[in-house]
């Protein structure tokens, strides 16, 4: 964990990256990004300082480098900056169905892994998955997580990761329920049940992915 101590004047010298509602984003010394917070006072240095500190016990996602201040303000946060990636939403466009499932089974094991530390990663969406040029899957804006010793609600989670999979896998209609969209594939009843009734976890997830694989369940949808 590492705690940066960045000047305003410094930070108009940087390139600008990115932008969203929460923040602006800028490359700091090649392989970083300084994420520069609107509001300050929503930061929580403590938090960001814990997540640092957890790093070695997660292995397949990078969290916070730490935060950053300018002299004695808290202004923001560093992470890794993973150059030339494409963004979860991608694979909607490829056509290896392998491929595609080997992704969600990385994200679905990196989620597990933050899970079975207590790290609860509540903004799951294709925004905020990405995917290296060395095929990894890695979550970007990992200093919004929460740690949480009582077991926080994981069940929102994994309904997040069930919505990528039926937007990103089965070309997700908005308006079509779980059971429409999985039975339009024929897919086995058993995991229609499952997901329509939110019975939800990592195991499932990768029998999931298994039986996709297996049954070429992707390349078989019903003609209507």
């Amino acid at each position: 964990m590492h705690i940066y101590n960045i000047s305003k004047k410094e930070i108009r010298n940087l390139k600008r990256v990115g932008s969203g509602e929460e923040a602006i984003v800028y490359e700091f010394n090649n392989n970083q990004l300084l994420k520069l917070y609107h509001s300050y006072k929503k930061i929580s240095a403590g938090k960001i300082i814990m997540l640092s500190s957890m790093q070695h016990k997660i292995k397949n996602t990078k969290l916070p480098l730490g935060p950053v201040y300018d002299q004695y303000d808290i202004i923001g946060c560093m992470h890794y900056y993973h150059k030339n990636a494409i963004n979860f939403d991608d694979l909607i466009d490829i056509e290896d169905q392998t491929y595609k499932i080997d992704k969600f089974r990385q994200l679905n094991n990196n989620i597990d892994e933050l899970l079975t530390n207590n790290i609860y990663f509540y903004d799951l969406d294709n925004q905020n998955v990405l995917i290296t040029p060395n095929h990894k899957v890695e979550l970007i804006d990992t200093d919004s997580a929460n740690i949480s010793n009582d077991k926080g609600n994981k069940l929102s989670i994994y309904r997040q990761l069930k919505s990528m999979i039926l937007e990103t896998l089965f070309n997700q209609e908005y308006y079509l329920n779980d059971e429409e969209i999985l039975s339009g594939y024929d897919v086995n009843y058993k995991y229609i049940d499952d997901f329509t009734a939110n019975n939800l976890s990592p195991e499932l997830f990768n029998e999931f992915f298994d039986y996709l694989e297996k049954d070429k369940v992707l390349i078989k949808k019903r003609e209507v």
